[in-house]
């Protein structure tokens, strides 16, 4: 064979992928790339695009993928890696130790205990099995992250981190008949504004004002004050934090213990498991639970740093797992409510190819919501179990990433993030829905 018929075969053995790629590349951009990018939505936006074969390991589609954006709730991709690799198949709800008949508890950070969403309590069995109880008070967490609204004090979807969460940190109001809920909660009825209405925790049924029409904020800034008006749905309203006031809740609770806050550390005990990990991962994907993912942060340093700190947990997770990452985040909060936050589409793919290597995608697609599911009830409706990720919103903020399986059975990893669109976030969200269906059908 002669020399220059050898280097034909080379050079072709080198084309041949590059070829493919951008045979792939064209399918791509015909099934809508460029068509998306020139949307009435997103034809002034900031957009990012990336869409990577696992299999096969090609990018079938970049599009400023290495450029930096507001991830809003995607942020949660990365909070659920943090959670599978360093929380354990339970989560630890507080150390306990037990001395001269009294019961120490560690808090862990633990968002589940009295939550309504879960039946099993471990925690408040074991203390109402004490006569004494020293909560351990060592821990300070400020109540918001950096870069959240301060003005969002009182909305439900921004409710205070803490050491010690109680009912997800919520007054939790149940307008008439009421609504039935699987944990053994501590409530109490009331009459307001002429309905029966369910009320917990028990301490502020006599800190709510009935008014005709709920004033622009449902509760005082700086204290448990609240206004309702008359109630069609569940409303929770974040309560204010302290220890405190936790200590009074299990007063409440459990009449027949008696508490007490102890301000210096004791032996930090064993630890007492409450829930699955992915009991807690299932709904803070599907309903996009900003205080699950909070809490989720400060549990990861309290485990490996005995102190709770969401920026030494972030710090933990950017030089060992994510030191890899193809760009460097700014990372600041587990929910994804601060604009502080920076990913670009490739860091998310990357998380997001590690969490089903690592963790098996069977276990992954029950965390996240698929199509008519979660919040993508409104989405990808003839994509269930072929389309599953997670959105994220802010005000002018669009992002959705995840994996699909296409018509052809092609194991795809997807990110899109829209930043600095001055539309419709519904719109924008339907345009990106079309563009992946597109992708799906062809490729």
């Amino acid at each position: 064979m002669s020399y220059r018929y050898s280097g034909f075969i080379q050079l072709g053995l080198v084309l041949i992928p590059l070829l493919y790629s951008c045979s792939t590349q064209q399918k791509i951009n015909r099934a809508g790339g460029k068509e998306l990018l020139q949307t009435t939505e997103l034809k002034n936006a900031h957009v990012g695009l990336y869409i990577y074969e696992p299999a096969t390991q090609k990018n079938l589609f970049r599009y400023q993928d290495d450029k930096y954006f507001v991830p809003a709730s995607n942020t949660k991709i990365a909070t659920t890696y943090a959670a599978l690799k360093y929380l354990g198949d339970s989560l630890t709800s507080a150390y306990i130790y037990s001395a001269n008949d009294t019961l120490f508890v560690t808090p862990n950070g633990d968002p589940t205990v009295l939550h309504p969403d879960f039946a099993f309590q471990p925690l408040m069995e074991t203390i109402k099995k004490a006569g004494v109880v020293g909560i351990i008070n060592i821990d300070s967490v400020t109540p918001f992250a950096s870069g959240w609204a301060w003005n969002d004090f009182d909305a439900s979807y921004q409710p205070e981190r803490s050491i010690m969460p109680l009912y997800g940190n919520y007054l939790w109001l149940w307008p008439p008949p009421g609504v039935k809920t699987i944990a053994p909660l501590f409530d109490t009825t009331l009459i307001l504004n002429n309905q029966q209405v369910r009320v917990m925790p028990k301490n502020l049924s006599t800190s709510i004002i009935p008014v005709k029409k709920a004033p622009n904020y449902l509760r005082h800034q700086y204290k448990n004050q609240f206004y309702t008006d008359s109630l069609n749905d569940i409303r929770l309203i974040p309560f204010v934090t302290s220890m405190e006031f936790t200590k009074a809740i299990w007063q409440q609770a459990l009449a027949q213990t008696n508490f007490f806050v102890l301000n210096q550390k004791y032996s930090r005990g064993k630890p007492l498991y409450s829930q699955p990990i992915d009991s807690l991962l299932r709904p803070f994907m599907f309903r996009s639970d900003n205080f699950f993912g909070e809490q989720i942060l400060l549990m990861l340093s309290k485990q490996k740093t005995d102190t709770m700190s969401s920026a030494k947990a972030i710090d933990i997770l950017l030089k060992n797992e994510f030191a890899t990452l193809p760009q460097k985040p700014r990372w600041v909060d587990g929910s994804g409510l601060s604009r502080y936050n920076l990913f670009s589409p490739a860091d998310f793919v990357h998380i997001l190819n590690k969490l089903q290597a690592e963790f098996g995608f069977e276990r992954i697609r029950n965390i996240f919501a698929t199509g008519g599911q979660g919040t993508i009830q409104n989405y990808y409706k003839n994509a269930g179990g072929y389309v599953y990720g997670k959105t994220g919103t802010l005000s002018g903020v669009v992002s959705f990433s995840g994996y699909m399986i296409t018509r052809k059975g092609k194991f795809l990893i997807f990110s899109t993030l829209v930043n600095n669109h001055n539309g419709s976030s519904v719109n924008v969200r339907k345009s990106v829905e079309k563009f992946l269906l597109q992708i799906r059908e062809k490729y």
